[in-house]
Order: structure tokens, then sequence, then C-alpha cells
């Protein structure tokens, strides 16, 4: 008696040329598929795009670059434990006496001033301002605050009487120059 022995096709299916498609060769395709995936996935990991050296300080906001508390808010060595601060930090009468650094254009001093309007009109209770911002005099002593270009964006929080320290406001140009950040940093002077 001869034994006959039979190999057994599945077929899967037929491509569009009405070739049939046995499983072996489905299971050859998957293995190759996978691989090419596997090799893709891993050349894009491995071998991403360049950064450049200073980029992750790029993506970073203005407001976070100075290196202060929360990222703008600058605060006296003498104050960096208290929990309440008290009137020392108000502005009497709520007058804000300030400087303009020349380093700004006069269209950003209109900027600067413009959002200092602003501020005090958003601030106003009944048309009467809670909040004025003026030019510095002599009068107002170390009292007053001085807008400067510097890195990035922060202020001091309050006035803080009988301390004597530069009330520093940094607006970077460009990057801090528009109403929302100046605004902003003023009311921490607040």
């Amino acid at each position: 008696m001869k034994s006959t022995k039979y190999k057994f096709i599945i077929i899967i299916g037929i491509d569009q040329r009405h070739h049939i498609i046995k499983q072996d060769q489905v299971y050859k395709m998957t293995i190759i598929y996978s691989l090419i995936l596997i090799v893709f996935t891993l050349s894009i990991n491995l071998h991403g795009i360049p950064i450049e050296k200073d980029s992750f300080q790029r993506q970073r906001s203005f407001e976070e670059i100075g290196g202060y508390f929360q990222g703008d808010i600058r605060i006296p060595q003498l104050t960096r434990s208290v929990a309440v601060v008290g009137d020392y930090v108000r502005w009497p009468g709520g007058v804000v006496p300030y400087t303009i650094s020349s380093d700004y254009s006069t269209a950003d001093r209109n900027i600067i001033i413009n959002a200092m309007r602003t501020l005090e009109s958003l601030a106003a209770v009944n048309n009467v301002l809670c909040v004025q911002f003026r030019d510095k005099i002599d009068s107002d002593g170390q009292y007053y605050i001085m807008i400067q270009n510097g890195v990035g964006c922060s202020a001091y929080v309050g006035r803080y009487t009988g301390v004597t320290f530069d009330r520093i406001v940094t607006l970077q140009n460009p990057g801090c120059l528009d109403t929302a950040t100046i605004m902003h940093e003023l009311m921490h002077v607040l």
C-alpha cells in the first residue's frame, strides 16, 4: 500500500491580480511588515531632530526666564519667610511713582504708559481712581518703581516702607511689551 501525503493549503484571500494568497505568505509578510515598523520607529526615536543649544530657554515664557518666585515675582530678602504682609507694602493713596529706562524707544514708553492708564481705569470705582501711576518726583525719595529693559518679565511685590532696595520692574524687549504682561507685572507692584 502506498501512502499518500496531502499538503493542505489554506487560502486566505485573492489579491487584485487574482493570485491565491496562502497562509505561509501572510505569515512572512506579517514578519516583514513588523520588522519594517520596528526599524522605522527606532529610527525616529534614535535619530530625532537635533535641537539648538538654547532652544529650551526660548521655549519658556519671558515671565519664567528670570529665575524668580513663580517665575516673575521678586521678593526682598527680609520678607521671604513672612506669610502675611501689612500696610508697609501698600502705596500711600494708591499713588505709584515710576521711572522708565531710556533704553526704551518712545513707542515702547507709550506702550508701557498706556498699559498703566488701562490698569488705572480698570481699577477705578465709580470713575474714581484707586491706583495712579505718575512720574517720580524728588520728594518720592527711594519709594518708586524703576521700569527697566532686562532679562524676562518680573517685579517686586509692594512698596516696603523702610526698606532700601531698587524696586525694579523688568520688561524685556522684545517679549514683555504687551498690555497684558505689563499690567500683570504692575499688579505685583500694587
